[in-house]
């Protein structure tokens, strides 16, 4: 099997999401071991089968199914889609699809080639983060409430102060029972609340928690990061990542963090719910360690995936600049054009290094870029790696 062969099956058997190809009649040609793990089936048990029969709800079969007959018929340009799949046991999962079109001879449409994240938990938790937040909301609201209009007799005031802190004490012990951590963050990152799950997970006082900002739960490398995501949250309302935090006693715990944008009468805050990773790195968090950059494009090198450690160097993140050209991308961020005739040859089907300099942090990065291959063996887009090495930029070069 060529080198370029093993790399993409690597690939798809190291991914951390479902890949599925369908063919034109609607028969599973490929999956991968991501796939196999969430329908609960072997990999023998899945290709040749009917996708929508077999791996669909019922009551969803026929709303699905002349979606992908009108996407194979050119009628319909469907990239991104959620919805169900059935596991073995008889469960249902809800997946966020990413679609392309694969192409056969003469260029006629052959099938769809699909990858798919398992957000059944993101749902979960943004229903429950739904319920905290409209008791955050009321919790604000209540201490910041103005004192009982003056003609009120003070009998009349000391009860009804009674019955507020009452429902204040209640809606805490809600939160403080809750298995997650959740914090209130105002615009500057500063903690306003935080629960009995943050005290425990992070080892501070809840009192020392509120004098602190979200910075300090940060590795240093990471919080020049902070202004950019406050300003993402305050701008589409939400967001998901993934990272790393730092204990009180300096140890580090990866995570799972959901920001979500709430508006009170008393101003505009973030609810912050953290879920720290159990168990081993898995292989989608060692991709993103990874201490230099991967990316891989469409047949239009455009970026469909971009992570790796080396990102925070050059003042980038995770996901960043998905869908915009690799030749801009590559601009923008300091490493020129030199690397795009790597590209071009992977997409010829070859295998390129390349030696780019970056004029962000004067530092030289050795690469190689291959070609990500369809099922007939076509190349279908990019995959790309860069690495830090020791050269240095000089003032002639």
């Amino acid at each position: 099997m060529p080198p370029e062969m093993n790399l993409a099956q690597l690939y798809l058997d190291i991914a951390d999401v479902i890949i599925v190809a369908i063919n034109k009649e609607e028969l599973v040609t490929e999956i991968n071991k991501k796939g196999c793990e969430i329908l609960g089936y072997e990999k023998k048990e899945i290709v040749g089968r009917n996708w929508f029969d077999n791996f669909l709800p019922v009551r969803i079969r026929e709303e699905v199914r002349p979606l992908f007959h009108q996407v194979m018929d050119g009628d319909l340009r469907l990239e991104h889609y959620e919805n169900p799949i059935l596991t073995r046991d008889g469960k249902e999962r809800a997946i966020a699809w990413h679609n392309i079109l694969l192409l056969g001879e003469g260029g006629r449409p052959s099938g769809t080639l699909s990858s798919g994240e398992d957000i059944t938990e993101r749902k979960q938790l943004e229903a429950e983060l739904e319920t905290y937040r409209r008791r955050l909301e009321q919790i604000v609201a209540d201490r910041t409430a103005e004192s009982a209009e003056a003609h009120e007799q003070l009998d009349q005031e000391i009860i009804e102060r009674q019955k507020a802190q009452a429902g204040l004490e209640l809606r805490a012990a809600i939160l403080d029972n809750a298995q997650e951590a959740i914090f209130l963050v105002n615009p500057n990152g500063n903690f306003v609340y935080a629960n009995q799950a943050a005290s425990t997970a992070y080892g501070y006082t809840p009192d020392e928690l509120v004098c602190m900002n979200l910075r300090q739960l940060l590795r240093p490398q990471d919080a020049p990061l902070v202004e950019p995501r406050l300003k993402e949250i305050f701008t589409r309302g939400r967001l998901d990542l993934q990272t790393v935090h730092v204990r009180k006693d300096g140890s580090l715990m990866p995570v799972l963090v959901h920001n979500s944008l709430t508006k009170t009468p008393h101003g505009e805050f973030i609810v912050t719910v953290v879920r720290e990773i159990a168990g081993e790195f898995g292989p989608r968090w060692l991709l993103e360690q990874l201490p230099g950059i991967l990316w891989t494009t469409d047949a239009e090198l455009k970026l469909t995936s971009l992570m790796g450690a080396g990102l925070a160097a050059l003042g980038l993140r995770l996901g960043q600049d998905i869908g915009t050209p690799l030749a801009g991308f590559l601009e923008a961020s300091g490493f020129g054009a030199g690397a795009m005739p790597a590209h071009e040859a992977a997409m010829a089907g070859n295998t390129a290094s390349y030696e780019i300099q970056n004029s962000r942090s004067g530092k030289t990065y050795s690469g190689w870029a291959a070609p990500f291959r369809n099922l007939e063996g076509n190349p279908i887009g990019a995959i790309a790696v860069v690495l830090e090495t020791e050269k240095q930029m000089t003032k002639s070069e």
